[in-house]
């Protein structure tokens, strides 16, 4: 966990088609002009919310904090977005997601079956 944290990791997103995104998150800049991210989230923005599908970290950063990284890292820049607010109900059942969305503060909304998080 340390040694990423104290790398600066470089975020940018990939637009996939008209409503669907790629988070991408990169070593460096020589590894974001060759297109080799570390980790990276997909969502879809519907309506008033971000709707998180999957998330994929490199093997070789696995439990080193780079999906919570991800996942801030959208919290931070939702409004870019023109939304407060994000959902998911992928892996609902995994402890590490469910680690995740707590450390956010999100809330399970057992009705949705979802994961929602407010942002101001």
């Amino acid at each position: 966990l340390l040694e990423i944290a104290q790398k600066q990791v470089l975020f940018d997103y990939k637009k996939l088609a008209s409503d669907k995104y790629e988070l991408q998150a990169f070593a460096n800049e020589d590894a974001k002009e060759e297109e080799k991210p570390m980790g990276r989230l997909f969502f879809s923005v519907i309506d008033d919310y971000i709707q998180l599908w999957t998330a994929e970290i490199n093997d070789q950063y696995q439990g080193e904090g780079l999906g919570t990284m991800l996942y801030n890292y959208l919290v931070d820049n939702i409004h870019d977005f023109n939304v407060s607010k994000l959902k998911s109900d992928w892996l609902i059942n995994s402890p590490q997601i469910h680690r995740i969305w707590e450390k956010l503060g999100a809330e399970f909304d057992e009705d949705e079956g979802k994961w929602i998080l407010n942002v101001n």
